[in-house]
C-alpha cells in the first residue's frame, strides 16, 4: 500500500492527529481499496492486545512504535560489488547481480538521475538491505565478485560500501513496521498468501487468512492454532528467518493446503 494516495470522504473532519484507527480492506495483491473502519481508541487497544505484534500505542502523534528493534550487528560496515548503468529514461541504476541472485541483473537497487547521486542512494540502500536481513535472523551474504563476461558496453562495475551508523536512526524507524509476506502462486487456485510478524523473542509468527471451505476450516483447526482475532486466520508455526519461513510456507501450501482443495473441488 506505499505511495498509494487515499482521500477520506468530505464529512470527515479534518484532523491533523487523532486517536481514531482505520482498518482498511483492500484486494490482496492491487491497491484497489474497497472499504474501511473508524477504530476508536479503546478498539485500537484491543485489536493490538489481540494481534499480540510486539507495538506499543502512542497517542499523542496517533501512529504505532515498537516496543524495540534489537538488531544485533557483527560489523557495522560493507562493501559490495556493484555494477552502475545509464538507463533509457537517462537515469542511472546501481544493480547488485551477486548479491541478490536471480533478480540482481535486472532490477536496480537504487536510482539517482545523475551518477552520484545513484551511487549516494545506493550507500543508504544498502544499508537499508543488510539490516533487513538481519532483522529477519538471516545470514548476511559474502561480498562475490561480479563475472566480467557477463558485462555489456555501458556497464561500470563499482564498490559500494556502506555503514550502519549513518542510517541507524532511519532505519530503526523504517524497522518498526517490517512484516513479511510469503506468496505462492498456483495455476489452478491462484495466489495462495501468508504473513508474519515478529513477537517479542525475537522469532517470527506466521499467520494464514484466507476464506476457507468447511473441510479446510476443521483440519486447520485440528493442527493449527485459529486466533482470535478473525474467524478465518490461523497461526501455522513460529520460524526464525524469513528463509526457514519460506520453506515451510511452501510445504504447507504443497503438502497440505493444496490436496485439500483439490479434493473437495
Amino acid at each position: 500500500m506505499d505511495d498509494v494516495e487515499f482521500s477520506m470522504p468530505e464529512n470527515i473532519i479534518n484532523e491533523r492527529f487523532s486517536n481514531r484507527w482505520f482498518v482498511i480492506y483492500y484486494l490482496p495483491h492491487y491497491k484497489f481499496i474497497l472499504d474501511y473502519k473508524i477504530l476508536t481508541e479503546e478498539e485500537t487497544r484491543k485489536k493490538l492486545q489481540m494481534l499480540k505484534y510486539d507495538l506499543c500505542y502512542c497517542t499523542d502523534e496517533g501512529r504505532l512504535v515498537n516496543k524495540k528493534v534489537g538488531l544485533t550487528m557483527d560489523k557495522s560496515k560493507w562493501k559490495y560489488p556493484a555494477l552502475i548503468r545509464q538507463e533509457k529514461d537517462g537515469d542511472f541504476g546501481v544493480y547488485f547481480p551477486t548479491l541478490f541472485s536471480g533478480v540482481g541483473w535486472d532490477y536496480p537497487l537504487s536510482r539517482g538521475n545523475t551518477k552520484e547521486k545513484a551511487i549516494e542512494k545506493a550507500k543508504k540502500d544498502l544499508a537499508y538491505t543488510i539490516a533487513g536481513i538481519i532483522y529477519d535472523n538471516d545470514v548476511v551474504p559474502e561480498p562475490v565478485m561480479i563475472p566480467t563476461e557477463q558485462l555489456s558496453e555501458d556497464m561500470e562495475i563499482i564498490e559500494i560500501e556502506t555503514c550502519y551508523e549513518d542510517y541507524k536512526k532511519e532505519i530503526e524507524e523504517h524497522l518498526l513496521g517490517r512484516h513479511w509476506h510469503i506468496d505462492y502462486w498456483d495455476e489452478e487456485f491462484g495466489v495462495i498468501s501468508t504473513f508474519g510478524f515478529r513477537n517479542e523473542q525475537g522469532t517470527w509468527n506466521i499467520y494464514f487468512s484466507e476464506h476457507t471451505s468447511d473441510d479446510e476450516a476443521k483440519f486447520l483447526d485440528k493442527h493449527y492454532k485459529r486466533t482470535s482475532n478473525s474467524s478465518n486466520e490461523w497461526l501455522l508455526f513460529t520460524v526464525k528467518s524469513r528463509s526457514e519461513a519460506e520453506e515451510k510456507v511452501y510445504n504447507f501450501i504443497e503438502n497440505v493446503l493444496l490436496p485439500i482443495r483439490r479434493v473437495n473441488k
